[in-house]
């Protein structure tokens, strides 16, 4: 039955595509050949004729005359399975393979989660394309080339991100303070950077305590996280691991993190099959770390995220696991490389945590439950400008210095803090006096002046209350 239902979507998908009828929708078109197909299968002569034998006869015929919707058919052959599964064609393929390669991940360089449903940019890594133009933690990205996002889940946001090396992305981000959206044009390229990154904090007691942040699960991830703890341990044994906005990644490398943890014979996750003879249980097989870190993950915390936290939650080796209910992705997906280049990639399996729990939809719940939340910005920044002149290109004074420090601070200018008001502040100002409804045209102006201090104190800033609790568990 579900070989005839993706039939039929491919088959309406092309419908509503190619054709000039009255049927506008998909729903309606799904309806007409349901019907078309009743009538044919009560009145025609030949008994044996099947509906994947009309299905497939009139997608083929399709084919024939319109070859350019050979890539429709595919990709509405794999997502009428599920939402994970798709087809990328040559180009798509190469950039799907290449995202989970160490050092080789090409996009803007953001890491954003999904904070009361809006796309919230939570880290934008240093020296990246996103950084450069003026992207900034905490804005809200509503429109990706001129999509509206609204509604979209994270995976589908981050493919619209991502993209060809030097492809350019326009976001529209809402950001506290501007009354305007914000466009921001950027040149897709090359991230070179570490998924493992981490920071020696201390918490209000004085505590030292190692922050350690996994973006991804990258092909040597788990070789990375060794390293970053032989290093960490020098200095201190409470470990926060955060995965918040990790959408995960490769499964071996969730497999080999957990190990680091677990002692041998502990099962760390299973994969469940339609066929139970590929069934697969995943154990560790070393002397895990005496320790037990705290880890972090959020609504955005998915596939191999879960996987790797489920298996240190239901085997005991959290001190907590702080923060939200994760995504809920627990399906394993496989890819087969075509002839043409492209790739298909759908569901083969279930994830299975090691108390026999589906992650599918379920996701897992945190020992404490705390969400972030934004704050009102009131004490930071307070010098206030002279208001005694306009400057443009070329001009010096104390004013342009403060006036790139305030800029900066709001992510819409990238440059040297100095008293010459160069092209970098100009563009930096017509990015803000347009994104502010005043009239863009880059002077620094006393109504920019007032209206610059106006937006600083009335702009909100996101507050980590999650790290925070984790930071005070030890």
């Amino acid at each position: 039955m579900k070989r005839i239902t993706a039939l039929i979507v491919v088959l309406s998908l092309l419908f509503v595509n190619v054709c000039a009828l009255e049927v506008k929708t998909m729903q309606q078109a799904q309806v007409f050949f349901e019907a078309v197909e009743a009538n044919i299968k009560e009145n025609v002569r030949y008994e044996d004729l099947t509906s994947e034998e009309l299905y497939r006869g009139a997608i083929l015929k399709v084919l024939e005359e319109n070859p350019q919707m050979y890539k429709a058919v595919l990709s509405g052959m794999l997502e009428s399975i599920d939402d994970y599964s798709s087809y990328f064609d040559a180009e798509e393929s190469q950039s799907f393979f290449t995202s989970l390669e160490e050092t080789t991940l090409v996009g803007i360089g953001i890491q954003f989660v999904m904070l009361n449903g809006l796309a919230t940019v939570e880290m934008v890594l240093e020296n990246s394309p996103a950084e450069k133009c003026g992207v900034k933690a905490g804005d809200i990205i509503k429109v990706v080339d001129g999509k509206d996002i609204s509604g979209m889940d994270i995976e589908t946001v981050s493919s619209l991100i991502k993209g060809v090396k030097g492809t350019t992305v326009v976001l529209k981000v809402a950001r506290s303070g501007f009354s305007n959206f914000i466009e921001i044009p950027i040149v897709r390229d090359v991230v070179s950077t570490s998924s493992v990154s981490y920071e020696i904090m201390e918490n209000k007691k004085g505590v030292k305590v190692g922050y350690v942040r996994l973006s991804q699960f990258t092909d040597t991830s788990a070789q990375k996280m060794a390293e970053v703890l032989e290093k960490v341990e020098q200095e201190t044994t409470n470990i926060i691991i955060d995965l918040r906005g990790n959408t995960g990644g490769y499964l071996d490398q969730a497999v080999a993190m957990s190990e680091i943890f677990l002692n041998g014979g502990k099962l760390i996750v299973s994969e469940d099959y339609r066929g139970r003879d590929f069934d697969t249980n995943y154990y560790a097989t070393g002397d895990g770390k005496d320790y037990q870190p705290v880890i972090l993950v959020n609504n955005s915390s998915a596939s191999a995220s879960e996987v790797f936290t489920a298996a240190l939650k239901e085997n005991n080796k959290t001190k907590a696991v702080v923060g939200e209910k994760t995504y809920g992705k627990g399906t394993v997906q496989t890819a087969f490389r075509l002839l043409d280049g492209g790739t298909i990639k759908y569901t083969v399996a279930y994830y299975l945590t090691p108390k026999g729990n589906n992650l599918e939809k379920n996701g897992i719940k945190p020992d404490i439950e705390v969400f972030n939340h934004y704050e009102k910005f009131t004490d930071r920044y307070t010098e206030d400008f002279s208001y005694s002149r306009k400057y443009k290109l070329g001009d010096v004074g104390k004013d342009v210095r403060l006036a790139k420090k305030y800029l900066e601070y709001l992510g819409v200018f990238y440059g040297e803090i100095n008293e010459i008001y160069d092209e970098n502040l100009k563009n930096a100002v017509y990015m803000f006096q347009k994104s502010a409804g005043l009239y863009p045209y880059g002077e620094f102006d006393i109504t920019t002046q007032l209206e610059l201090l106006k937006v600083l104190l009335d702009s909100e800033e996101l507050v980590d209350v999650q790290l925070e609790t984790a930071l005070e568990l030890f």
